[in-house]
Parts: C-alpha cells; structure tokens; sequence
C-alpha cells in the first residue's frame, strides 16, 4: 500500500493524464481489483489513464465496471502484448457493453487455463 497510496492521492489531487507503471504491486488481489474501480470512478472526472499491468483483478474490476454500465466500451482500451520468438503482437481488445472481450486472440489466458486443467488432473 505504502507504494499506491500516493499514486491515488496524486490523482485526486490533478486534472490530467496519468502514465502508471504496475500501480497494483505489492497489493493484496482484492485491493488491485479495487484499484480498478477507483480508476473507473476517477477517469470520468477530466483525469485520464494509461495503466501498464500484470494484474488480472485489475483488468476484470474495469470490464466489471463497463457491464455495470460506469464505464463505456468505449471509454476503455486494452492492449494485451504477446511475445513471439523475434518481437510481439500487440492486439487490441475491444469490450462490449457487458465488460466481454469480443475479440481475444488465442493465447490470452491460455496459460492461467492450462494451469488450473494441470491441478485438476484433465
């Protein structure tokens, strides 16, 4: 908390665009998701986001915001990077109203999936 703390401070504080580098470390998962909805509730508020990520629960807080209807599709852009032997793609994934990723490549979550198929022996 020690190092988000003033991230959301800084925030509140500033009308602006903020460039923000893993605010979610160091965090306990729930407090990541919660993150996401104070981004949600402070990017209608002439601030604006550009949030560099690993955090699933801060991904999943947004698109729960789009389906609660706090935020628009619109109003978000995910970028998911995924590495390749010689560089990266970088796909842009769009939400529907309901906080879905419409469009998501084939590798993004694959391993989270092949993981939980490992622990349950399937």
């Amino acid at each position: 908390m020690s190092q988000a703390l003033p991230i959301l401070v800084d925030t509140l504080q500033r009308h602006e665009t903020f460039l923000l580098q893993q605010p979610e470390v160091h965090l306990h998962p729930r407090a990541q998701a919660e993150m996401g909805s104070f981004f949600a509730r402070q990017a209608g508020k002439n601030r604006r986001f550009v949030i560099e990520t690993h955090s699933d629960h801060l991904v999943d807080r947004i698109r729960m915001e789009v389906r609660d209807g706090k935020l628009r599709p619109d109003d978000v852009s995910l970028l998911y990077f995924e590495r390749h032997k010689h560089g990266a793609t970088v796909h842009n994934l769009e939400l529907d109203k309901n906080g879905s990723i419409t469009n998501p490549p084939a590798s993004y979550r694959q391993f989270f999936l092949n993981e939980e198929r490992d622990l349950l022996g399937v």
